[in-house]
Parts: structure tokens; sequence; C-alpha cells
């Protein structure tokens, strides 16, 4: 399990008329923020020097805001606002359940599903698959907090939305840092 450390920007109340037309458009009304690998919702704050990161920086697909070293991270963050972001902890395409994983200083917050091209939640940004979830099945970060669940939604969202790009996701597992 590889574990990558990231830093996105916070997206919730705070953000004022932005929160407020998100939740009506979403219709996730009960969320208290969302907490999500997606780069339009929570964008990474972290801006990859690919000269002085290369030997931490795991760059795959459409990545390059994950770190293997969670210490480098921070020091790349140190002159950042911390109330303004999120420090996360993610395993993509997690092999067995997370959910009892303890990470030092971290809680585990449930399961994202991102579209493979890395640029949607089909969760939280995706307007909806109301054939394939409900927003019951979210918690109040915007994730599914179980493993099995996560796993049998993407099924489902491609057997139920063939000719959707953003239906083909991987599964990550995301803990957040306290």
């Amino acid at each position: 399990m590889q574990i990558r450390y990231t830093a996105i920007e916070k997206f919730g109340p705070h953000n004022g008329e932005s929160w407020i037309n998100y939740v009506a458009w979403s219709k996730l009304c009960h969320l208290q923020e969302v907490i999500s690998l997606d780069p339009m919702l929570c964008p990474s704050i972290v801006e990859a020097d690919f000269e002085k990161d290369n030997e931490y920086l795991i760059w795959e697909n459409f990545t390059s805001d994950q770190y293997s070293d969670l210490n480098y991270l921070k020091v790349k963050l140190k002159d950042t606002d911390n109330s303004l972001y999120h420090i996360l902890a993610v395993v993509k395409e997690p092999e067995q359940g997370c959910e009892r994983i303890a990470l030092a200083n971290a809680e585990f917050i449930g399961y994202d599903l991102v579209d493979t091209e890395g640029s949607a939640s089909a969760l939280t940004n995706c307007g909806g698959f109301e054939e394939t979830f409900s927003p019951k099945d979210l918690n109040v970060y915007g994730l599914i907090p179980f493993y099995e669940k996560a796993y049998s939604i993407r099924e489902a969202l491609i057997k139920n939305n063939p000719d959707e790009h953003h239906a083909d996701c991987y599964v990550w597992a995301i803990w957040r840092i306290k």
C-alpha cells in the first residue's frame, strides 16, 4: 500500500456564496464541507518544483501534487496559512478496507471516486448519478465511509453509465492529517 500526501484547499461554508451555490446545485445539503481529490472543488495548494521535488514527487497520470514524504510536504507548506487547507494521506485503489488502518496523527474520513483523468469526483462534482447512489451514501465530507460500498458504487457507475467518462473512476482512501 503506497501512501501519498497532498494538501488541498478547504471547501465549505466559509466559502460563502460559492458554498451556497454548490449545495443548491449538488443537492448535498447534509455536507459540512467537501474533502476531495477533485481539483475543481478542492484544488491542490502545492506547486511542484520538478527539479527540487523530484525525489519525493509522485507523478502519475494527471497528478503532480502528491508526495511520498509527509515531512517534505510540510516543509513546502511552512509559509502557508494552515487554516486554508487540509493535508491528506491518500491511497489509490486500496486492496483492503482502510477504515481501521491507523496512521499517525490522522483520521480516516472515507473513500473518493475520482475519474481516471483526475478531473472530477463522481461523488461530489458530476451532478449526481441517482441511478447508482444517493446523497445518504455519502458522509458529511462527500465521501463513502466503507470500502465495500465504494467499490460497489464504482462498479455500478460504469455499468449504469458506460458512455460517461466521469464514471470510470479510481477509488481513493483518504485520511485527514490532524
